[in-house]
């Protein structure tokens, strides 16, 4: 079984983003102006990556998906950030369908020696556990039975931290929340041309079978002023206290005082 994920860095699709626009060069605008990309970086590189560096099981692909209408100086920066991640692949593709390009790309990812791939998705601005592909390595052989018998199943960690910027600092609020896109597997035989994109996130239980892991804590998920997804979000956050700090650090690898001090520069 090999484990791939895929980060759409950026990247112009047809089709497949909730924010809308007129013309293609209007979304290619909206995506590398200069504020946007401050941020995608700044949550790219004090919350993503750090698990992602820090795997305890370095087995799996990071296939990193951007526009080739990006600018060369934000590509240069994202292959310095990907530099010591050993496990990522940079794909500069032009606009297109997404789920055609994702077809493309995991395609070209895929091991000849691959019997099942654990697809999952990975957005600029969330994170995983530092287990979490340990945790995936370790559950297949027991869900392998299941997935065989289905040709699909779906694991879906349910339990984690939805995190945003507030006046006063960082907050948060814990959630169990079904059909996130982070911490959400789904495996597929190798042979099948299928990705996530291919099975929206919100509704994978309706779609195919779906095992539910109510525990451990597996992602956050942050609100931010470029996602497209807000309407999900709880109402309600709170100052972080010490607990959560302490979380973030051993559970994702964050260090929440220079990641407060980077978003409080956008």
């Amino acid at each position: 079984m090999q484990v791939i994920g895929i980060t759409r860095f950026s990247f112009a699709t047809i089709g497949g983003f909730q924010i809308q626009h007129d013309t293609l060069e209007d979304h290619i605008a909206y995506l590398y102006g200069k504020q946007r990309m401050e941020e995608r970086f700044t949550y790219f590189e004090h919350l993503c990556l750090p698990a992602l560096k820090r795997q305890t099981h370095p087995d799996f692909t990071l296939a990193v998906l951007v526009g080739s209408e990006m600018p060369v100086r934000y590509l240069e920066r994202l292959q310095d950030l990907l530099a010591d991640l050993p496990q990522a692949r940079v794909f500069v593709r032009p606009p297109a369908n997404h789920r055609a390009v994702m077809e493309e790309v995991i395609g070209l990812c895929k091991r000849d020696d691959a019997d099942w791939i654990a697809h999952f998705r990975m957005d600029d601005d969330d994170a995983v556990a530092l287990n979490f592909i340990e945790d995936v390595h370790d559950l297949f052989p027991r869900l392998r039975p299941m997935a065989e018998h289905k040709q699909q199943l779906g694991l879906d960690y349910t339990n984690g931290y939805a995190l945003r910027k507030g006046a006063q600092g960082l907050e948060i609020n814990t959630r169990q929340k079904a059909n996130w896109t982070p911490a959400q597997v789904i495996f597929l035989p190798a042979r099948d041309a299928r990705t996530h994109v291919h099975l929206p996130h919100q509704k994978l239980n309706q779609l195919i079978p779906v095992v539910t892991m109510p525990h451990p804590l597996m992602f956050v998920r942050t609100q931010n002023g470029s996602n497209d997804s807000g309407d999900v979000f709880p109402k309600h956050f709170a100052p972080l206290e010490d607990e959560h700090r302490r979380k973030l650090k051993f559970r994702f690898g964050v260090n929440v005082k220079q990641f407060r001090q980077a978003i409080d520069t956008l």
